[in-house]
């Protein structure tokens, strides 16, 4: 009976002292009608042939009075099993006053297992923030594989805003 007592106790302190709690969700801040900022994405697909170890594999190119402002990056190579993908960087340009230079950014690719025709998968997925402001030059993904005897099939995908740079 003690122990009814001091549960009833409880029940009635808390029914009589409780307090409603509501949350406030704030809304997300969008730009969404700025002009200056225009959604970007590309794909684009490219082999490494026979005799080759590497291939440039272009994204697009940035629009004049542009900036593009890369934010993801995704690569997809099929090799054959024993072959390995050695290196893959996206290039963006840069401006100084002494000229356009290509700047490489590493990505980081793995291999994944194997397709179902028994090639291995490998497989690149990265948020980055680059910055790409070459304005007639094409932003490309670099891919290396070691085996030259044998070709690789790769695909790039990069997603970001152009954002007006006047």
């Amino acid at each position: 009976m003690h122990r009814l007592t001091r549960t009833g106790t409880l029940a009635l302190i808390t029914a009589v002292f409780s307090v409603t709690a509501t949350a406030q969700y704030s809304q997300p801040v969008r730009d969404v009608e700025n002009p200056a900022r225009t959604p970007f994405t590309a794909y684009a697909s490219g082999g490494i042939p026979v005799n080759w170890v590497s291939q440039l594999i272009s994204v697009g190119t940035v629009p004049a009075g542009k900036r593009l402002v890369i934010e993801s990056v995704g690569v997809s190579c099929t090799t054959d099993t024993d072959d390995n993908i050695s290196l893959v960087t996206i290039n963006v340009i840069t401006g100084t006053l002494q000229g356009w230079y290509s700047v490489p950014f590493p990505i980081a690719i793995q291999k994944q297992g194997t397709t179902f025709d028994g090639k291995a998968s490998w497989v690149a997925s990265q948020p980055v923030r680059l910055y790409s402001d070459g304005v007639n030059y094409n932003t490309q993904v670099a891919i290396s594989h070691a085996k030259v005897t044998a070709a690789a099939s790769c695909f790039a995908f990069v997603s970001g805003h152009t954002i007006a740079t006047q």
